[in-house]
């Protein structure tokens, strides 16, 4: 995931594959609001499928998602999707790999 932030606003970029040959990617300009969440809508999701030569195809493109990430005290960054693929919200938590 990168980050670059500028006043009240930040774009995240993240990645996440389903599996070898399908990647999901996200591009998501978001607001930073009083209590410290970036919340966001119109967000850009996309699903690409790779064949075994690395060719790509774009399976699917979403540009109305929304929801907010959040830090808890804990430090675990905690990242709800309020589209309505997505039934639970996704918890990241730092390792020692830093």
């Amino acid at each position: 995931m990168s980050r670059s932030i500028a006043p009240e606003k930040a774009t995240v970029k993240a990645s996440w594959p389903d599996s070898a040959f399908v990647m999901n990617d996200w591009v998501i300009t978001a607001s930073l609001s009083e209590d410290g969440k970036l919340s966001y809508s119109n967000g850009i999701h996309t699903v690409t499928e790779y064949d075994e030569s690395g060719e790509s195809r774009l399976i699917s493109e979403i540009t109305d998602e929304s929801g907010a990430f959040s830090i808890s005290s804990e430090g675990e960054l905690s990242w709800s999707n309020y589209s309505t693929d997505y039934d639970e919200d996704s918890m990241f938590i730092r390792t020692d790999g830093r």
